[in-house]
C-alpha cells in the first residue's frame, strides 16, 4: 500500500532534532518504524488523517549506543533490541532484559525495533516498559527547547508526554544482588504478539526475600505492580514451600482484568516458574 504524501527529516544531531521540532507542525517521530509504518497504513486505510511530516531518529549518533559507568547502564533510545539482546554489558547485568529483547516478534524486527520506540509508543502490549519497572530505571526525556527531564519507569505509565518530548536514553542502576526473570506467553504462534508478560526483580540476604518487585504485565493495561504479593514475599525464605502460598496472596484485580480462567491460571503457573528459576 502506498502511504500518503509527508515531508520526510532526518537530523543528524540533538540540537538539529529540538530546532526542527519547534519550527514545524504536524509531525510524528520515527524511531526503528516498525510501529510507525504499520499505523500509517491504517489510518490511510481508514480514511484518517496521517502526518504532514515523518522525523526519523535513525542518523543522530548521540542516541544510539550501550555504555557502563561504575553503577549504571545507560542504553540510548535508538539501540535496537538486537544490539541490547548481543551486548556483553546487558548479559552480564541485565540478564532479564537480554532475555525480552531476545523474545520480541523476529530477527528482522528485533534488528529494526529499538527500544526507546517500544517504550515510548505507550502500547499496552509493548512489552519492555514492565522490564523498565522491574529495574527501576530512569526515562531521559529531552523537549524541543532542549530542556531535560527524568521520569522514573513507574511514574511513565501516568506521565502525561507532550509531542514536544522525545525519550533519549534510559538509566539502570546495577545491583549486583538482584535476581531477576523475565516471562512471557504469546496466544498464537504466528502473532507474537505477547498474552501477558511478567518480570520479577528479588534481592535476597541468607535465603530470605529482602524486596521484591514483582510487575504484571496483562497486555489490556499498561504493567503494574503487583504490591499485594510483594509485601507477602518480602522477609520469606525462597524456597519450594513457598510456591503453593503464591497463587494465594496476587492481587487478583491485575490479573483477572478482561481475563478467562485459562489466562488466570496461566498467569499463576508463569508466576510459580519465575520463582523456580529464581531459586535456581
Amino acid at each position: 500500500m502506498l502511504l500518503n504524501n509527508f515531508t520526510y527529516h532526518s537530523p543528524v544531531t540533538l540540537s538539529e532534532l529540538c530546532k526542527l521540532c519547534a519550527t514545524i507542525n504536524d509531525y510524528k517521530i520515527k524511531a526503528g518504524g516498525t510501529f510507525l509504518l504499520n499505523h500509517l497504513k491504517a489510518w490511510k486505510k481508514r480514511g484518517a488523517k496521517t502526518p504532514a511530516n515523518i522525523i526519523s531518529l535513525y542518523k543522530i549518533p548521540e542516541l544510539k549506543g550501550i555504555k557502563k559507568d561504575k553503577n549504571e547502564i545507560t542504553i540510548k533510545a535508538m539501540t535496537t533490541l538486537t544490539e541490547i539482546a548481543e551486548s556483553s554489558i546487558v548479559d552480564k547485568n541485565l540478564s532479564a532484559l537480554k532475555v525480552a529483547c531476545s523474545s520480541i516478534a523476529t530477527s528482522p524486527i528485533r534488528n529494526m525495533a529499538t527500544i526507546g520506540g517500544n517504550i515510548a509508543s505507550r502500547f499496552v502490549w509493548a512489552e519492555l516498559l514492565a522490564v523498565m519497572i522491574a529495574y527501576d530505571a530512569k526515562l531521559k526525556f529531552i523537549g524541543r527547547d532542549k530542556k531535560t527531564e527524568i521520569v522514573g519507569a513507574e511514574d511513565f505509565v501516568d506521565y502525561k508526554i507532550g509531542a514536544d518530548k522525545i525519550l533519549t536514553e534510559i538509566i539502570i542502576k546495577i545491583d549486583p544482588d538482584a535476581k531477576v526473570v523475565y516471562k512471557r506467553s504469546t496466544k498464537f504462534a504466528s502473532v507474537d504478539k505477547p498474552f501477558l508478560a511478567l518480570c520479577a526483580n528479588i534481592r535476597t540476604d541468607k535465603k530470605k526475600i529482602k524486596k521484591a518487585r514483582i510487575v504484571v504485565n496483562n497486555c489490556i493495561s499498561f504493567p503494574q505492580r503487583d504490591n499485594k504479593l510483594e509485601g507477602f514475599l518480602e522477609g520469606k525464605e525462597l524456597n519450594s514451600a513457598l510456591f503453593p502460598k503464591i497463587a494465594e496472596n496476587m492481587d487478583y484485580r491485575l490479573y483477572d482484568l478482561k481475563s478467562d480462567d485459562y489466562k488466570k491460571t496461566l498467569f499463576r503457573h508463569i508466576i510459580k516458574e519465575a520463582f523456580r528459576e529464581l531459586k535456581g
